[in-house]
């Protein structure tokens, strides 16, 4: 065998010169292809969660500022929001009316005046990593806030 085969000659020794591309194929496959599928399958799950989370801050914010300021209103947008979360398969909500700390859950905002802000943040317990029809992976906290302002020409009922 000599150098135009395919092979060099070194002291008598054949040594082949193939690649290993089979082998990098198959390590590129596993460590970038296989991650990138899974973060494309995960994220629609996010998104999802995500948009109910906005949509339950949104109706309990319009809520807030449209009801009277009595705690039956803040009440029945608490369970509002608690509902249109469960309605987007969301089991664990928190919601935070005009929060005044960032971890703030115990709060009220009370009767708002024409042009006050309304601040709700909803928080959503989501599956990190959830995979269709066998099992999830850890957890984490998605959370939105919405702000809705009190129209400035309302009249109160």
């Amino acid at each position: 065998m000599g150098v135009l085969d395919g092979g060099c000659d070194v002291e008598g020794l054949v040594v082949r010169e193939r690649g290993s591309v089979p082998i990098e194929f198959a390590l590129a496959v596993s460590v970038l292809l296989i991650p990138m599928v899974v973060l494309v399958a995960l994220a629609p799950r996010w998104v999802e969660h995500r948009a109910g989370a906005r949509v339950a801050a949104a109706e309990v914010a319009r809520l807030i500022v449209t009801g009277d300021g009595s705690a039956s209103t803040e009440l029945r947008a608490t369970s509002l929001g608690r509902e249109i979360a469960s309605n987007y398969g969301l089991s664990e909500v928190r919601v935070s009316l005009c929060p005044t700390g960032p971890f703030d859950e115990a709060s009220s905002c009370g009767r708002l005046d024409r042009g006050e802000v309304a601040e709700v943040r909803v928080s959503v317990l989501t599956p990190a990593v959830d995979f269709p029809l066998l099992r999830s992976f850890g957890a984490m906290w998605i959370t939105v806030s919405h702000s809705e302002q009190v129209d400035l020409y309302r009249s109160r009922p």
